[in-house]
């Protein structure tokens, strides 16, 4: 019962002083319940099996948007220091296409921070509705 959210717990003891409150048959209400019970604690089951297959998914996602945000900027690091160390020898205008290289991997680390963003507030309001 610990590993179960804080909604599900709610839900199976307001089923349970319901039944409480309900008059039945000896017989028949030991199957109804026995039957009921099985069936609650099935979906239980499979809504933290889900849960938890949803934060693995969101896990995975967020890994690989962190790895290509980490891809991205070792690129960026790597040109900007090339950069630097031939600055003398170069002449800053004609190699347009090296800050060119670098502002468009920072408009891709942007973009990708923002879908962190994203997915963040989904998550704050999935929980917020639990």
């Amino acid at each position: 019962m610990e590993d179960l959210s804080w909604k599900t717990k709610v839900k199976v003891l307001a089923d349970a002083s319901t039944r409480r409150n309900q008059p039945q048959l000896p017989e028949e209400s030991d199957s109804k319940d026995e039957g009921s019970m099985k069936l609650k604690l099935f979906r239980l089951m499979y809504e933290t099996v889900r849960d938890s297959d949803l934060k693995v998914k969101r896990a995975e996602l967020m890994r690989f948007i962190m790895g290509d945000i980490t891809e991205k900027f070792t690129v960026m690091k790597d040109v900007a220091a090339t950069i630097k160390q031939l600055y003398a020898e170069w002449l800053p205008i004609e190699h347009i296409n090296a800050y060119e290289h670098i502002a468009n991997k920072a408009i891709e680390i942007s973009n990708l921070i923002d879908m962190i963003r994203i997915i963040d507030k989904k998550n704050i309001v999935r929980k917020t509705r639990d």
